[in-house]
């Protein structure tokens, strides 16, 4: 089982793909914007992905994986956006800092599980690769 954050400032949303996310096994920590998923994920210690929207109250979602990336904990987390944003001058800014997927809202909760599981995944093979 995997420690996702998922961060999102819709409410129905976060709870409905939390839902999801839960149900396909993984243990699933809440943040309403940037700002309170940064805060979470530093008072967590660690999580395994962070899934992220862009445009929050208090800190969008590029500010908040930039300040998570500077913390030695968080430098190689896996991050994935879900987000009605897909301009490419921001997914490039993403891509820069290392993000694994930025997926368009709305998108099923089977693909965002799936997304998840694929980087968890590979992340794995890397790792099992590198040993």
């Amino acid at each position: 089982m995997s420690k996702i954050l998922f961060i999102e400032d819709n409410e129905a949303l976060r709870v409905d793909v939390a839902n999801a996310l839960r149900n396909a096994g993984h243990e699933v920590l809440e943040a309403e914007d940037g700002q309170a998923g940064f805060d979470l994920a530093m008072s967590t210690g660690s999580v395994d992905v962070v899934l992220t929207d862009q445009n929050m109250p208090h800190k969008t979602g590029l500010e908040m994986v930039r300040d998570l990336r500077a913390q030695q904990t968080y430098k190689d987390t896996i991050v994935i956006f879900y987000s009605t944003e897909s301009k490419r001058a921001l997914r490039k800014q993403g891509w820069d800092l290392g993000i694994k997927g930025w997926m368009i809202k709305p998108a099923p909760a089977r693909l965002i599980s799936k997304t998840i599981d694929k980087a968890l995944a590979k992340r794995r093979e890397q790792q099992e690769t590198a040993a």
